[in-house]
């Protein structure tokens, strides 16, 4: 009972530091995204575009690089994947670029537009790789769950397949036969084929 309750304690302060790490993630990227935006503001207003012009581009610009990460979930087939990395990457460059433009001719500046776009990006990654060991735990049953009915499917395959006589007890017995019956198969015909060939030597002698 003892193991019981230490073991449910210890999943749920599991679960709270799961939640507390997504929360400190999630607002973290909040806080990146929210000065990147006002970065993007401040950078196309210095090329005179402003109002709701200015503020659609780092929409356009942040937004579809954190589409480009969801796009790299495992749910995803690789194709699609490899689309979400290579949307990331053009869009998180993109990104770096107008931040340090917008900081442009102060060094303090285009450092800290550079340092938040590339905490953005990296959280973009960490929030969506933060798991529990007990999802890692879940993944390697299931799949050893799989590999095991997989093995199961193939030995009782053999069964199915086996004619013999009398049913074998194994798939490497079965094939032991089938190796022997192929053997004295290829030996009689070889037979015959030599019993022919001397057959039409003796019709040709007396001929």
């Amino acid at each position: 009972m003892n193991t019981i309750a230490n073991t449910r304690n210890a999943n749920v302060e599991d679960n709270k530091r799961y939640k507390l790490a997504k929360v400190i993630a999630k607002g973290y990227l909040i806080g990146a995204l929210s000065i990147s935006f006002s970065h993007f503001i401040h950078a196309f207003n210095k090329l005179g575009l402003y109002g709701f012009g200015a503020m659609s581009m780092p929409i356009a610009v942040d937004g579809l690089a954190i589409f480009g990460v969801l796009l790299q979930h495992k749910s995803f087939a690789k194709e699609t994947r490899t689309i979400g990395r290579k949307l990331q990457l053009i869009c998180g460059s993109l990104s770096l670029m107008v931040n340090v433009f917008s900081g442009w001719g102060s060094p303090g500046a285009v450092i800290q537009g550079a340092t938040w776009v590339i905490i953005y990006m990296m959280l973009e990654l960490i929030v969506s790789k933060i798991r529990l060991a007990a999802h890692d735990q879940a993944e390697r049953d299931a799949q050893a769950e799989a590999d095991a009915q997989a093995i199961l499917e193939a030995a009782s395959a053999w069964m199915h397949a086996c004619q013999h006589p009398t049913k074998c007890e194994s798939a490497d017995q079965c094939a032991t036969k089938n190796a022997a019956s192929a053997k004295r198969n290829k030996t009689i015909r070889s037979k015959a084929r030599k019993a022919a060939a001397e057959k039409r030597v003796l019709e040709n002698m007396i001929a």
